[in-house]
């Protein structure tokens, strides 16, 4: 995977700033992925996607993400670190279906869940059963009726890990245990906005003081640019 530019950075930024996550997501991957279209990141599980977006991060902003969740009882903030090549094969080259012993009684065949999916089902603002019931093939309709999408949920964790990474936590405070869901898309979007908006800082400070573009202080390496941000008195 190529590492993308300051200036790609920036529009990946601006071109993602206004959407909402999903569509976010598949902005991310193919920023770095340009081979693959638009709706073929779209249809890919959302494990394998989620993965992409991890190399991305880890080869942009490192591999080692500090997160904090807050206690659902007292609401004090827990700090954990979480490292990216303990979440994600960030090493895979595809996503291989893992094996599952039995389908729910009645299912003929199940997919993982794909952010196409997440993306209609949000905008037709269906039941969150009816996203489930997208990824799976009944015998009969009789069959769709009496299974419990949780029993669905399960199984679709088990044939995409990836797709939801969970931490337990415990309060040091009063000792609540729980789980804390880790969302890569949300992690590097922070990253990038944060980044993005002092990369922004750093190009008004260059082009007041020295007159230069925008493109020619992005082609100019962070070494040097704070050099020259030094001896603007901006650092």
């Amino acid at each position: 995977m190529p590492c993308l530019s300051a200036a790609e950075l920036l529009n990946l930024w601006e071109q993602a700033y206004s959407l909402p996550p999903a569509r976010r997501a598949i902005e991310i991957v193919r920023a770095a992925n340009p081979q693959h279209s638009w709706t073929e990141i779209a249809c890919w599980p959302i494990g394998y996607r989620d993965r992409q977006i991890a190399r991305i991060r880890a080869e942009h902003f490192g591999c080692r993400v500090s997160s904090v969740s807050n206690c659902p009882s007292c609401q004090a903030p827990v700090e954990f670190d979480v490292r990216l090549d303990q979440c994600f094969q960030l090493q895979a080259v595809s996503f291989d279906l893992p094996a599952v012993q039995a389908f729910p009684s009645g299912v003929s065949k199940l997919r993982p869940l794909t952010t196409a999916d997440v993306i209609e089902h949000l905008e037709r603002g269906r039941d969150e059963s009816e996203l489930l019931h997208r990824c799976v093939t009944y015998g009969d309709e009789d069959s769709r009726k009496s299974i419990e999408p949780y029993a669905l949920a399960e199984h679709l964790e088990l044939l995409d890990p990836e797709a939801n990474i969970e931490f337990s936590l415990c309060c040091p405070d009063c000792g609540r245990n729980w789980s804390s869901l880790f969302d890569i898309v949300t992690v590097f979007w922070i990253d990038l906005n944060t980044w993005a908006r002092r990369m922004m800082q750093e190009i008004h400070q260059l082009a007041s003081r020295y007159g230069w573009s925008e493109s020619e202080i992005l082609s100019i390496s962070p070494w040097r640019r704070a050099i020259y941000l030094n001896m603007t008195g901006a650092r």
